[in-house]
């Protein structure tokens, strides 16, 4: 059985683009092997999910506009980036948004343009700031016991197939997360790239998680690191 998995992000500052959210995950793809291994699993592809942004009900134009602001948060990175800019993170369930916006509970929310498009967030907001945060990933895999369970004619054409879905699928996003930038704008909801101050204010938000997962990382998870910012910068 393959299952979808999504838990691995890039903070701001790290992997802001498709190119290098790909080169990220070419340069980590052998460690995250080792550790799908030792969980008796096989990846077999990712694929990445649009940059996550900003939605509010007011434009986004000043630092300051973070102090307090209820920011819908629903994992434990974006909770803890979102105190790094002085916000009060909120759990709340996908279902919930809209209550949650009607009734005050949230001011705003990090998600991305396609996720905001589905929800038809103009329901509820009036800007969305184009922030590139970090791209979220999808990955993809297979048991390892059901994988040996094939004959080695489809296990090949198993991981072409792969190959394959992985290409295609990068550029399906690509175009999803352009397709509903656009649908954005077309109901109503003003899309903008964050200025100057507000960049540097989550730039700094950003450096601070990395940062602290730069105190947990062993040293393989460095070396995949450095691996990538030499082929990023090459």
């Amino acid at each position: 059985m393959m299952i979808p998995f999504s838990k691995w992000t890039h903070c701001q500052g790290v992997a802001g683009s498709y190119d290098d959210a790909y080169a990220l995950w070419e340069a980590t793809k052998p460690m995250i092997t080792e550790l799908f291994a030792y969980e008796g699993l096989i990846p077999l592809y990712a694929v990445a999910w649009p940059a996550q942004g900003i939605y509010t009900s007011e434009p986004l134009t000043d630092p300051e506009q973070f102090e307090g602001l209820r920011v819908r948060a629903p994992n434990i990175n974006t909770q803890r980036f979102v105190d790094n800019l002085g916000g009060s993170p909120t759990e709340t369930e996908e279902s919930d948004i809209p209550t949650a916006f009607s009734t005050g509970r949230v001011d705003a929310m990090i998600t991305s343009s396609s996720t905001g498009n589905s929800m038809a967030a103009w329901d509820y907001v009036t800007d969305y700031t184009d922030a590139n945060l970090w791209l979220p990933k999808n990955i993809v895999f297979i048991s390892q016991r059901s994988f040996d369970g094939l004959d080695e004619a489809t296990q090949e054409a198993l991981m072409e197939a792969a190959a394959e879905a992985e290409k295609r699928g990068w550029e399906m996003s690509r175009e999803d997360n352009q397709a509903s930038l656009e649908a954005l704008e077309e109901n109503g909801i003003s899309v903008s790239e964050p200025n100057e101050a507000v960049s540097e204010a989550l730039q700094a938000a950003g450096d601070e998680l990395f940062e602290d997962w730069q105190s947990r990382a062993d040293d393989e998870a460095k070396q995949a690191l450095e691996t990538y910012r030499e082929q990023r910068d090459s």
